[in-house]
């Protein structure tokens, strides 16, 4: 049997951002921190839609930047250039090894300690805890102010499942262009 399945925006953000997430970090910190920044860009889209398909690469870097600024979990990665390193140069920093990926506190302050100045070092339960907390201020906001509540109850992704199986060729995903 054939079904449809879809999930708002606020659906989207409790079961995919925070909790799959959440899930895969410790065991797949590499994927974990891709889908945190790539996440990170899509708390700043929700509150920052561009109407504009001019330049998405502008649009991308300006709604990443905007996250950082309006969601006080995120605000202290603003210093460094997280978009250009992580969200951007992900791939070639960690191959050219520029900058670390680090899953533990006690490993993130040894590499503080032994680091030149112009290397960062992102620890990936950090980065998600403070990416959830920041997920977590986008849900509270629904409920003091009626454009968000109307942006989160916005169907954002179709999935057609069929014997309870999702079936990816005919999933859809809704734009966010308000």
């Amino acid at each position: 049997m054939s079904n449809s399945k879809s999930m708002s925006i606020e659906e989207f953000v409790e079961k995919i951002l925070i909790k799959e997430i959440g899930e895969i970090k410790d065991k797949h910190p590499y994927l974990a921190c891709m889908l945190i920044s790539s996440g990170i860009e899509f708390l700043g889209t929700t509150l920052y839609p561009m109407n504009s398909k001019e330049d998405e690469n502008l649009n991308s870097k300006k709604n990443f930047r905007y996250a950082l600024k309006k969601f006080f979990p995120l605000q202290k990665y603003a210093e460094i250039n997280l978009y250009q390193r992580i969200k951007c140069g992900f791939c070639d920093a960690m191959i050219n090894n520029e900058d670390n990926i680090v899953l533990s506190n006690i490993a993130a302050q040894k590499l503080d300690a032994n680091s030149k100045n112009d290397k960062i070092t992102v620890n990936v339960n950090e980065l998600y805890s403070d990416f959830k907390e920041a997920c977590e201020e986008l849900l509270k906001m629904k409920g003091s102010s009626s454009e968000i509540r109307k942006i989160l109850s916005t169907s954002f992704l179709e999935i057609e499942t069929k014997d309870g199986v999702a079936t990816s060729d005919t999933t859809i995903i809704n734009c966010i262009y308000y």
